[in-house]
């Protein structure tokens, strides 16, 4: 199994799989891939690489910055090892604490939407809907405690083995710009403010 014909795949973001990177795993708890995630987030643009198993590229996502302090309105570009652009996910407005909307692009042509309704500590519901609205993947997250200062997080992503492109490849690419959005925005608790990170 790959990224591409796996009809489930577990994105391990944070936990004992996940501390050099993410581990990707299909349905049979094999590994079919990894993520490299860069250490610490800047000013500059941010880039999520998804590696095969043999350590080849499969694809990119990057937080396209602005050039100022911004949080939410932000594309994010799903590319090609090669360098080329293989679509996008473009927030049509700003994304609120309750809600992520994401359409998805491919040029200048609106394929689908990815959706994500969350609260202050978890993603309720997600998923990518094609042009018509329906929806062709499904976005799930767990977290499971394994210390008091360790946690074991992931996103799962489940689609028709069938899905074609170009959905298929935004469906894969989709667990990665979610968390990346949201890593992005996420608040730490100051000054008497609630944190806020779903992740």
């Amino acid at each position: 199994m790959t990224v591409w014909d796996a009809p489930r795949l577990v994105y391990e973001y944070n936990g004992p799989n996940a501390h050099d990177g993410w581990t990707i795993f299909d349905a049979d708890d094999q590994r079919v891939a990894t993520v490299d995630t860069p250490g610490f987030f800047s000013l500059a643009n941010i880039t999520y690489t998804m590696l095969d198993t043999a350590g080849q590229p499969v694809l990119m996502v990057t937080y396209v910055n602005p050039g100022i302090i911004a949080r939410s309105g932000v594309p994010l570009v799903v590319v090609h090892p090669s360098g080329n652009e293989w679509g996008r996910f473009e927030p049509p407005s700003l994304n609120g604490y309750s809600e992520t909307v994401f359409d998805a692009l491919v040029g200048t042509t609106t394929v689908g939407q990815l959706t994500a309704s969350h609260d202050r500590s978890a993603i309720t519901d997600a998923g990518l809907a094609d042009a018509a609205g329906t929806r062709v993947a499904t976005i799930g997250q767990g977290k499971k405690r394994m210390g008091f200062f360790k946690q074991q997080a992931w996103l799962t992503l489940e689609r028709p083995p069938d899905l074609a492109d170009p959905l298929r490849l935004l469906a894969v690419a989709a667990p990665l710009a979610l968390h990346l959005d949201l890593s992005r925005r996420g608040t730490s608790s100051r000054r008497g403010r609630s944190t806020w990170h779903p992740l």
